[in-house]
């Protein structure tokens, strides 16, 4: 039996010291909702700016904060080289209101987001055994106030002070009224017109000219140059113009302002010198075909295949020869094209995309 003896005090108090220890580790509180992260710092960038990364260990994070000023649509992603060893994912961490998903796929996020602030965005390799390498963040914002504005039931065409269609006060035109001209060509003006709206007896159906995000009965969908979406109507909607921003041919936001690419060919031109410069073309298979990807010309390039959540499919041109050659067979969908100069290297070049006929 343990009396007052002082070998028996001490061990009673060294007793309570350890239950209180153990309660005080029990109670910390919980990470909050998407802390859990290796996240070592936060990179602060400003809508349209990019970023270069440095490469990380297994398992590391890299998180970046948007601060946008106004409700709009933010558009975020991230790249790698095509011959890198990891390939990114990329997931919205904090926000600083509500948001509506527009598209999620792997490396990139397009969002309509409903206040002012923060958003933060957490970049790591998809295999959390690996390291990610070198890599970019990027985005593009449109706010609130720089919209184009419709309602699919009220398009009637507004005069400017010559008497004609106004391009700018008339963004969306339906084919009932006169399409707006640009006044030198005769051409409608893709940068003043970004969208269509064609009537259609199950519901209007809205053609877009450039990639952007569109809003309509709290829903919001990224659409591609050339791409028609059905809305319910009548209702208002909202085009955000994500890529008429000079800036977006750079950055890694890339899939949404990518070139539309028919069957046949298309030239282009790499600078070189960091990974950053890519070209990204996009094309659509209304069925099962078997493709072929061919680049041709003076720069030994780099072809990467993506689905259009942004999933790698296929790599071509790991070699030393200056052109790279791809054969797939894909089902319908829509497909991304990346191009770039293997290690940097700079030059033109010519990508045909055929359809074969085994």
């Amino acid at each position: 039996m343990c009396d007052l003896k002082p070998k028996c005090v001490a061990l009673r108090v060294f007793s309570w010291m350890a239950i209180v220890v153990a309660l005080a580790v029990t109670i910390v509180p919980a990470p909050a909702a998407g802390a859990g992260s290796s996240c070592a710092d936060v990179v602060s960038l400003a809508p349209g700016e990019r970023f270069a990364g440095w490469p990380g260990r297994p398992g590391e994070s890299f998180c970046y904060r948007v601060d946008v000023e106004s409700p709009g649509a933010l558009l975020v992603g991230a790249a790698v080289p095509a011959l890198a060893d990891a390939e990114p994912k990329l997931r919205l961490r904090e926000r600083a209101g509500r948001v509506v998903v527009a598209e999620r796929g792997v490396a990139h996020l397009a969002l309509w987001v409903g206040a002012a602030g923060a958003y933060v965005f957490e970049v790591a390799a998809q295999d959390p055994r690996a390291a990610l390498g070198e890599h970019s963040f990027g985005s593009l914002f449109v706010a609130e106030s720089d919209a184009f504005t419709a309602a699919t039931d009220d398009l009637p065409p507004k005069d400017g002070a010559d008497g004609e269609i106004d391009p700018i006060l008339n963004p969306v035109t339906s084919p009932s009224d006169p399409e707006p001209k640009d006044g030198g060509d005769g051409e409608i003006d893709p940068i003043l017109n970004p969208v269509t709206v064609l009537p259609d007896g199950a519901g209007p159906v809205v053609r877009a000219r450039r990639g952007g995000v569109l809003l309509f009965d709290r829903r919001a969908v990224l659409v591609h140059a050339g791409e028609s979406v059905r809305v319910p109507g009548p209702t208002a909607l909202r085009f955000y113009d994500l890529c008429r921003q000079d800036a977006a041919a750079d950055a890694d936001a890339h899939f949404a302002c990518a070139v539309p690419l028919s069957f046949g060919e298309a030239a282009g031109e790499i600078a070189g010198e960091t990974h950053d410069d890519h070209d990204v073309l996009t094309f659509v298979l209304a069925a099962q075909r078997t493709v072929r990807l061919e680049t041709r010309g003076d720069v030994t390039t780099v072809g990467a295949l993506y689905d259009r959540r942004g999933q790698r499919l296929a790599l071509a041109g790991d070699g030393e020869e200056l052109g790279s050659r791809l054969v797939r067979t894909l089902a319908a969908g829509r497909y991304f094209v990346r191009v770039e100069g293997r290690h940097g290297a700079a030059g033109t070049y010519t990508l045909s995309v055929a359809a074969l006929s085994w």
